[in-house]
């Protein structure tokens, strides 16, 4: 388990964001969206590169930017919970027999503890440019 950020070749992140409040701005009077807006997200949603953030039961998501206050805290709290879990399942290895399943529950576990290793580390640099109250 790694995180994933930056590792496009142009240097952009693993997402980009569509201000869906700015495209409804873009509406006409008789709520259609100009052509080459509505080719655009044509595009993308025939690629399957369009996710939308339904508001169904774990469909949901929710951006924070590093440069908001309350950011690294949030992080902080995701690293550890990711801490937790690796704690959890290491108490499951001292149950199991050696064995195939044991080692798989050891790389789970590192992996884990990896993850949230880095989450920790994306959390500092949020806690060093978060200072902006979100709007």
């Amino acid at each position: 388990m790694r995180l994933d950020r930056n590792v496009n070749p142009d240097g952009t992140g693993k997402y980009a964001l569509v201000k869906m409040r700015e495209v409804n701005r873009l509406r006409n009077q008789s709520g259609q969206l100009p052509d080459d807006v509505t080719k655009a997200f044509m595009v993308l949603e025939s690629r399957n590169i369009m996710l939308y953030g339904d508001e169904s039961d774990g469909d949901q998501f929710f951006v924070m930017k590093y440069k908001d206050k309350f950011t690294a805290l949030a992080l902080f709290a995701y690293a550890r919970a990711a801490m937790e879990e690796a704690h959890t399942l290491s108490l499951d290895i001292l149950d199991e027999p050696i064995g195939l399943n044991r080692d798989a529950l050891i790389v789970m576990v590192r992996s884990i503890q990896q993850y949230a290793r880095e989450m920790h580390n994306e959390a500092m640099t949020a806690l060093k440019a978060g200072n902006r109250i979100p709007d």
